[in-house]
């Protein structure tokens, strides 16, 4: 499975965004709602449709949280959003997913059996205080019976990281006249970039993914942490070894200090 690197953020925050894939909204207030120069100057973005009403039926993701639709608007939201999608009524569509939070899911799931959908949609989850590579192994798996193809996992500030299934991102609607850009897929070295730097005595959550990313790789941190794993949030002697070593295999400075150069290269394509 590929996976693609990427990031949503309001019209407001759109300042601070790295390049790569992105994903805005196409309802809402107007510091939450993109405008069609957002849209312009980001190709290949996913949609959501954040109101109340969801009356956004081109829109790629229904966002079911507070002030947004409810989970009993889902089963009706994605079968009229499918059908625009067949149609190709929106060049560039994706087939219909859900965004919400990992606590709302089940709520959305038992909706979808009061009022079977035809079309079942996807799920994009947003399940904070996960690594990055904890959230790229929930993509393809099925929570509460929906398939996952999106996690958002981390807040930036000015946005918030997400990885997708890339093949749910290639899933476009062609239209009578034009054919969609397809979405980027190189996007990890600028959504890795902004990670902050670390170095041996860090902590915190910067440090798990760090870890996490090392474990991945094969790298051996120790037994410590929940899973025994060395994956602690401490940047200690074993961590610092790790980078050294990781660093000395990309031939890049191998000074120890996980920053804009070596993040980049930790994710395994």
């Amino acid at each position: 499975m590929t996976l693609t690197w990427g990031w949503d953020a309001t019209h407001s925050n759109l300042g601070g965004v790295p390049a790569g894939q992105g994903a805005g909204y196409t309802t809402g207030t107007p510091d939450i709602k993109w405008t069609a120069e957002d849209w312009a100057a980001h190709p290949g973005a996913v949609r959501i449709d954040q109101d109340a009403a969801s009356s956004d039926l081109s829109a790629d993701a229904l966002d079911v949280e507070s002030g947004a639709a409810t989970p009993e608007s889902v089963p009706g939201w994605t079968d009229r959003a499918y059908d625009d999608y067949e149609s190709g009524a929106r060049p560039g569509q994706r087939v219909p997913a859900v965004y919400c939070s990992l606590s709302v899911v089940q709520s959305v799931a038992d909706a979808l059996v009061a009022n079977p959908s035809r079309f079942p949609p996807k799920l994009w989850v947003a399940h904070w205080g996960i690594t990055m590579d904890e959230a790229a192994a929930l993509i393809g798996t099925q929570i509460s019976g929906l398939t996952v193809i999106g996690v958002q996992f981390a807040n930036r500030g000015a946005f918030d990281s997400d990885v997708f299934d890339s093949a749910w991102l290639a899933s476009v609607a062609s239209g009578p006249t034009s054919s969609p850009e397809p979405p980027s897929a190189a996007t990890t070295e600028e959504i890795m970039a902004p990670l902050p730097e670390l170095a041996q005595g860090a902590t915190g959550p910067a440090v798990r993914t760090l870890q996490g990313l090392l474990v991945a790789r094969g790298f051996h941190l120790g037994t410590s942490g929940p899973a025994s794993d060395g994956i602690d949030g401490e940047f200690g002697p074993l961590t610092h070894a790790a980078v050294v070593s990781f660093q000395e295999e990309q031939r890049i400075s191998a000074d120890g200090i996980a920053g804009p150069v070596t993040w980049p290269l930790l994710p395994e394509s």
